[in-house]
């Protein structure tokens, strides 16, 4: 697999490519690629016969590796992969079973008419990300405390963005009322939402 970044036809105009390279070392030499699938934040999960990789947008980072030692995976082989880009949901076929991944990415909204933000309250039971979901594409999010310095700041993988609830400093953050400040990629739209950590 290499990486073509272009916005002109590559049959007419050939462009240069790069090699996808983590830990110093190329990505799918001499390895079977079964199916390549880009999720709505035109990330690229690639199925192989060594496991299921998850590449950022331009392929120079590897954000997630799942096989049989680090997942429920039975095998490595992985036969297939479909998105319910709807909610987000990925299905992975392998040449064993059917498996349900919840990723951090789904369609975009043309407006922040339909946002949400859960749990809200999050309470001291829970143990996930807090998600914003039905964002517009590239919607930049912040996050502060009511008195207004930023925590966390992201772009959405689409229509959603989550957050592991760590500050900048990798401590989880303290109870409050916190905001969230979400921008359109042109900075024409704004929306405040607010939730709430009671730990």
């Amino acid at each position: 697999i290499a990486v073509i970044q272009t916005n002109s036809n590559i049959v007419t105009r050939p462009s240069s490519f790069y090699y996808p390279i983590f830990n110093n070392q190329r990505l799918f030499v001499q390895e079977s690629v079964n199916e390549i699938l880009t999720d709505p934040g035109n990330r690229k999960w690639i199925g192989t016969s060594r496991g299921l990789f998850h590449l950022s947008e331009n392929g120079d980072e590897l954000i997630d590796f799942f096989d049989s030692e680090n997942s429920p995976f039975f095998t490595n082989l992985i036969e297939g992969l479909v998105l319910n880009s709807v909610n987000g949901e990925l299905f992975v076929q392998t040449s064993s079973a059917i498996y349900s991944y919840q990723t951090d990415s789904k369609f975009a909204q043309e407006s922040f008419d339909q946002v949400l933000v859960y749990p809200n309250p999050i309470r001291s039971n829970f143990k996930g990300v807090l998600t914003i979901d039905n964002l517009e594409n590239d919607t930049v999010i912040e996050i502060a405390e009511i008195g207004g310095t930023v925590v966390f700041e992201t772009v959405s993988n689409g229509g959603r963005a989550v957050w592991d609830l760590k500050i900048k400093n990798g401590l989880l953050a303290q109870n409050g009322v916190y905001l969230v400040k979400l921008s359109n990629s042109n900075k024409t739209k704004v929306k405040i939402e607010k939730f709430a950590i009671l730990r």
